[in-house]
């Protein structure tokens, strides 16, 4: 699979859509956009699976955020899937950060969740792991629960 995409936000007027935390969608990390462009691409045989991307978030004012990942994964059976993501930030922003996954969905309807990440200093500082500007690295675990009614 092969993407790329642009969101072009030149009139500078404010999102009318925002995310699932009501962030307005022409920010990231607080940061107002004024475009965004990236390419992706997705290759997966067998149990394996890789994904990389490459993004430039080019803000309103400041130096273009450029971000860059990869993410692998396996699938331990058919209910049980491990990934590893890897993803580094520079420009008016920077950080970088790994993410664990482990994911667990006993039915079509229900899944479950734990993500491991760790994350830099400078991540943290600039608001990239969704704190609020923590002064050390720092790692943070997540667990998830979905049902599909």
């Amino acid at each position: 699979t092969f993407a790329v995409g642009v969101t072009d936000y030149s009139d500078n007027s404010p999102a009318s859509d925002t995310d699932q935390f009501g962030n307005a969608t022409n920010t990231w990390s607080g940061v107002a956009l004024d475009t965004t462009k990236g390419v992706s691409f997705a290759y997966s045989a067998d149990s394996w699976g890789v994904t990389a991307a490459y993004d430039i978030r080019t803000p309103i004012t400041g130096d273009d955020l450029k971000t860059a990942m990869v993410t692998g994964s396996y699938s331990v059976s058919k209910k049980t899937t491990l990934a590893a993501n890897y993803s580094t930030t520079s420009g008016l922003l920077k950080g970088n950060i790994i993410t664990l996954i482990a994911s667990y969905a006993p039915s079509d309807a229900l899944y479950y969740s734990v993500e491991y990440q760790p994350s830099d200093k400078d991540a943290n500082t600039n608001g990239l792991t969704g704190s609020t500007g923590g002064t050390d690295s720092s790692s943070s675990i997540a667990l998830g629960v979905t049902y599909n009614f």
